[in-house]
């Protein structure tokens, strides 16, 4: 028996066209996010140009957080083009690299969230974006996943209407 007998995305679209949606949501989602970590990188130099006291740590820690997010994403958009190639496509390995990398994504923002919420100082507000954000990606990964089930063999060419 399956964990996930997803036969549909959202209980009416088709797992194809569903996982086509979410790939493409996340690949605007991800460009979106890129562009905010990249004012944040902006705004983490500017504090560092100003001599105001306690300001040059914060901006420093900006910085920091802000490279590395720029890196996470730059290399989630690059799975979800994979995502959309391999759906497209039909090609398992792709979507299969993709559903990894989402894991790996997953399992490290609920880390950190986790870790945000034993710090005491997230609001109610930051909690709920959690909460929901974790739900989110489990079910689009699960509905991607049994999408991946259904999917032909690599060697199967994929099949295109005229």
């Amino acid at each position: 028996m399956k964990l996930y007998p997803f036969e549909y995305c959202c209980f009416c679209v088709d797992l194809r066209l569903g996982s086509l949606i979410i790939g493409c949501i996340n690949l605007l989602g991800n460009i979106v996010l890129e562009v905010f970590a990249c004012y944040g990188l902006e705004g983490g130099v500017l504090l560092q140009s100003l001599n105001i006291i306690g300001a040059n740590e914060l901006g420093v820690s900006l910085v920091v957080s802000n490279s590395i997010l720029v890196v996470i994403i730059t290399v989630f958009i690059g799975f979800s083009c994979l995502l959309l190639f391999g759906i497209y496509t039909n090609r398992r390995s792709f979507v299969k690299m993709y559903l990894i990398y989402a894991l790996v994504f997953l399992v490290v923002y609920a880390i950190t969230f986790f870790v945000q919420l034993g710090n005491g100082i997230t609001g109610v507000g930051d909690i709920i974006e959690g909460v929901v954000t974790i739900f989110c990606n489990i079910y689009f990964n699960l509905v991607i996943k049994s999408y991946y089930d259904v999917m032909l063999v690599d060697d199967v060419q994929a099949t295109y209407r005229s």
